[in-house]
């Protein structure tokens, strides 16, 4: 007898691609001598188009680029702005601790990203979701941290508009994940984020 297996869940409404890590280097350059990290993500995009999958947004949570080079962005964005042209998606574009900041800022401020705003942490209000971006980066340091003041901000953009589910993207885990080479560069206020989102139950 044939089993048709049915899926638990009905068709998502929404959308979203997730992309992490991506380490590109200036110059086409290979990690560690021998991953071509460029050359992967132009083969995810590929078979990713191929799917037919068409997300409203693709967010990329971090460590863009390995060494924080001016033209390891430039060859990021040579590479996404096509495709995302082509899906009709939006390209979210969040700080890890790889990444540089002014270079970062250099990027993508006063282009379509970063919401219009000229700072690593912003939001973007769809009509069924908020989706905000927070900048967890600690210059010199593998581990994160928010602070007072970005939390502070995070708590008002989720106060705007509370009946309306809102997705919060950053790079690093703010809480444990089992493994230890993760869990030493976690984030080190995740508690004090804790404490936000409990007060925003559609987060």
């Amino acid at each position: 007898p044939v089993t048709i297996r049915t899926a638990e869940y009905p068709r998502p409404d929404h959308f979203l691609l997730h992309i992490s890590d991506t380490h590109l280097l200036a110059g086409g350059g290979r990690l560690y001598d021998r991953v071509a990290s460029e050359q992967h993500l132009q083969t995810l995009f590929a078979e990713f188009e191929a799917s037919g999958g068409r997300p409203e947004a693709i967010v990329f949570t971090g460590d863009l680029a390995d060494l924080g080079e001016p033209d390891a962005y430039a060859r990021l964005r040579r590479v996404v702005e096509p495709v995302a042209e082509r899906l009709g998606a939006r390209v979210i574009w969040v700080m890890g601790n790889h990444d540089d900041r002014e270079a970062f800022l250099d990027a993508f401020a006063g282009s379509p990203y970063l919401a219009g705003a000229a700072q690593s942490h912003y939001s973007i209000d769809y009509p069924a979701a908020t989706i905000v971006v927070l900048d967890s980066h600690i210059p010199g340091s593998p581990a994160g941290q928010l602070g007072q003041t970005q939390l502070a901000w995070l708590d008002g953009i989720l106060s705007r508009r509370p009946e309306v589910p809102a997705v919060l993207a950053l790079h690093h885990p703010p809480v444990p994940v089992g493994l230890p080479f993760l869990d030493g560069m976690r984030l080190l206020d995740g508690d004090a984020l804790n404490d936000v989102i409990d007060a925003h139950p559609n987060v």
